[in-house]
């Protein structure tokens, strides 16, 4: 125990970060893990059962710990299993692409039975569509206009299951330029997602 310092597992130690688990209501685990290993890989543990040995466990837990909570926060802003999207629609300052879903996974427009989509293009849409995620999140956005929503370079909007979901890209993210806006149509937030998306929906 005199040694746990070396190791930043001292109760002093500015490394130590402790971690109690907990199930039913009941602590069932309680460890200290503290600086890297020597192998730059794992990091020096001591569990509260077992004060007198230091293990090395296998993840870099400090940095997994003491990352900020946006870090542990869910990123998907909404989930749609490709096989469950029924229609689509895609409107950008280019024009309007109007898309339903035929038995299997064959795409075409719905007032011309002859017009089918590519399916690798499409299918990479789909892709995106199904597991949106974002860079960053604002809980209590100002108003829409602040963020290019009244003037929007895409929106996207898509069935599932019968139910509608509208996406709605806005503006470029000031200081961020990689960036834009984003709103899910329903949903309070607003989100910063990679700029590279929008430009997905905006080819020609």
């Amino acid at each position: 125990r005199e040694r746990q310092a070396e190791y930043g597992l001292a109760q002093d130690s500015p490394e130590r970060v402790s971690v109690n688990v907990f199930a039913a209501g009941k602590e069932v685990l309680a460890f200290a893990a503290g600086r890297p290993a020597p192998d730059g890989h794992g990091t020096f543990m001591v569990l509260a059962r077992e004060p007198e040995t230091v293990y090395v466990g296998s993840h870099p837990l400090p940095t997994l710990l003491t990352q900020g909570l946006k870090h542990w926060r869910n990123k998907v802003i909404v989930e749609l299993p490709q096989d469950k999207l029924e229609q689509l629609k895609l409107a950008t300052g280019k024009g309007v692409l109007d898309l339903i879903k035929e038995e299997g996974s064959s795409w075409r427009k719905p007032d011309d039975p002859t017009w089918y989509a590519d399916p690798a293009r499409l299918g990479a849409l789909l892709s995106i569509i199904s597991r949106l995620s974002w860079v960053e999140v604002v809980d209590e956005p100002a108003a829409a206009a602040d963020y290019g929503f009244d003037k929007p370079q895409a929106s996207v909007s898509a069935r599932a299951e019968g139910r509608d979901y509208q996406l709605v890209f806005g503006k470029e993210v000031e200081g961020s330029p990689n960036n834009c806006w984003l709103k899910l149509e329903g949903d309070p937030k607003v989100y910063q997602v990679g700029k590279a998306l929008l430009e997905r929906f905006t080819r020609d």
